[in-house]
């Protein structure tokens, strides 16, 4: 008669817990967060190679090319971040652009995933044409934007667990 205790106390034990999901989760965003900032990493790259007619490192593509390249290239580089901001904000004009540090200290959490797309497209242009903002904020924003719409879909406590 023991085997029912057994295989009550085997069901129990193999039930994940709380901290298990909230682990396996954070698994999840961290690999998505590695795929989103390679991708962005390897698109500037591409894309800096294509403007500026070179391989070379960004940095070093500037002093390697024509004069009128390192001038036109980041300033239609600039005009389409600029462009694509001001035509991005009619697209998220009914939602708030929220940086990932004001949202999980003063918020629930929340980052909308529109205006994120259009200030990292932005800086993607930016970067790629050779503009000195960096890139480290736009991959930042776009993992934590991508774990806020991971956790809206999940049942993970936005709080987390013990």
């Amino acid at each position: 008669m023991r085997f029912p205790q057994l295989r009550f106390r085997l069901a129990d034990s193999l039930r994940p817990r709380d901290v298990h999901v909230t682990l396996f989760w954070a698994g999840v965003v961290g690999l998505v967060g590695a795929c989103v900032s390679a991708l962005f990493r390897t698109g500037t790259r591409v894309l800096s190679e294509f403007l500026f007619g070179t391989s070379t490192n960004a940095l070093a593509a500037p002093t390697d090319v024509e004069t009128w390249r390192r001038l036109a290239v980041p300033a239609l580089g600039g005009l389409a971040a600029g462009l694509v901001l001001q035509l991005g904000s009619r697209w998220t004009r009914d939602k708030p652009s929220r940086d990932y540090m004001e949202a999980v200290s003063i918020g629930d959490g929340t980052i909308h995933v529109a205006p994120t797309l259009v200030r990292s497209l932005s800086s993607f242009l930016t970067v790629a044409s050779g503009g000195s903002i960096g890139r480290e904020g736009a991959m930042a924003q776009l993992l934590t934007t991508a774990a806020s719409w991971i956790g809206r879909r999940t049942w993970v406590s936005v709080r987390g667990s013990s």
